[in-house]
């Protein structure tokens, strides 16, 4: 099955996944946070029918996407979840997760990299790296040089590759890198077309 066929079954998908406690923010009073955004039901979709079992996510930010694709995580016991922010705003809801290991750090820092890689066996591949932090070309670039190297993913999503000048011009530069294997998943994953949305099946070039 090509990338497009697998994000659209992901899109596509039937089951319901009950995303109602996974919220974008922790602010509830205004109409937009009071379910979970748009493009959350085709992380968890997307984990669910690629059978996902390890993530690392990089901008975990108040923890609603890390907790999405956790919903889609099919055996529990068997998952592994790393979530990087600089912040530790999501880490008392995050704790409730025993399948969940959130580092508090600059993800770009060698501190922060030595304590993700030591959460992991020597011999690592994840299924999926989910980059959703500083949207700018050279913080975004290094994340995917770094842990691309780091994790060796299966696959790398990015999120908000259309937001700015930086981002689109990234974008462009990864589906000239990998022809065929970089896909914008904007409409597919029913993302905001002013953000959009991008995946790459990962393999070293």
């Amino acid at each position: 099955m090509d990338l497009q066929a697998i994000c659209k079954k992901a899109a596509g998908l039937g089951k319901q996944i009950d995303l109602s406690d996974c919220y974008y923010t922790l602010k509830r009073t205004h109409s937009r946070y009071k379910k979970p955004v748009d493009y959350y039901r085709f992380l968890a979709n997307f984990v669910y029918t690629q059978c996902l079992t390890s993530i690392v996510e990089i901008g975990t930010a108040y923890g609603g996407s890390i907790m999405v694709m956790n919903k889609g995580i099919r055996n529990k016991d068997k998952s592994f979840l790393v979530t990087v922010d600089k912040n530790d705003i999501a880490l008392n809801i995050l704790s409730r997760y025993n399948n969940i290991h959130m580092v508090v750090g600059d993800a770009l820092g060698l501190e922060t990299r030595r304590s993700v890689r030591s959460l992991f066996s020597k011999s690592i591949t994840v299924d999926l790296l989910f980059i959703d932090a500083v949207h700018t070309y050279n913080f975004t670039k290094r994340c995917i040089s770094i842990y691309g190297k780091l994790m060796s993913p299966h696959f790398i999503i990015l999120d908000d590759i259309r937001l700015n000048e930086g981002m689109v011009k990234l974008w462009s530069e990864l589906q000239q890198k990998f022809p065929n294997r970089a896909l914008d998943i904007t409409e597919i994953s029913n993302r905001k077309k002013t953000a959009g949305f991008g995946i790459i099946e990962w393999k070293e070039v």
